[in-house]
């Protein structure tokens, strides 16, 4: 595989991570058959797609809240971004009416805060559990393809089959910081 090509699924990969904030199911509280929808602490309803023997929320995370009703602050500047502690939120290029198509941003105090932003149930997944969904896709380059929704990416869009309908939630814009 050229360097180019795996950058680039290597940087699609760290996006979904890191940016898009999908959740997968926590083996905490068991249920035989996945629920249709989950709930977050704000009210956001997600819904869930079975792949393989993971349980994912399509929609990418919303929530401007901890799972304890903590507020998460909002940040739209790009100088405040690494100084807000314990965590913080931001919509891509300050666009607020964005967070609810494509869901929030979070930085990395936020991920990994342990009053957890993933509803009751969920978590924020493991390097392992995107691991495995890649694997079970097919390995990195399929899976990508597979995962995206059939638009919104330009050029580049999916065919969805997996169901997770991944959209290209972008980046704060803060990167240089």
């Amino acid at each position: 595989m050229k360097n180019s090509a795996k950058i680039q699924v290597f940087l699609f990969l760290s996006m979904l991570l890191f940016l898009l904030n999908n959740c997968t199911k926590s083996d905490d509280k068991p249920t035989d058959v996945p629920q249709p929808t989950v709930t977050d602490i704000d009210g956001n309803v997600y819904h869930v797609v079975t792949i393989g023997t993971q349980v994912w929320m399509v929609e990418n995370l919303k929530t401007t809240r901890y799972r304890n009703g903590d507020p998460l602050p909002y940040v739209s500047s790009a100088t405040m971004w690494p100084f807000t502690v314990p965590g913080a939120y931001a919509n891509y290029d300050n666009y607020t009416g964005i967070g609810d198509e494509y869901g929030r941003l979070y930085n990395w105090q936020a991920v990994t805060d342990s009053r957890n932003l993933a509803p009751v149930g969920w978590h924020i997944p493991s390097d392992a559990e995107w691991t495995a969904l890649s694997d079970f896709l097919g390995g990195e380059m399929a899976a990508g393809v597979k995962m995206k929704s059939k638009s919104g990416w330009g050029q580049g869009n999916g065919t969805n089959e997996s169901g997770f309908t991944a959209l290209p939630g972008g980046t704060t814009g803060f990167d240089n910081y």
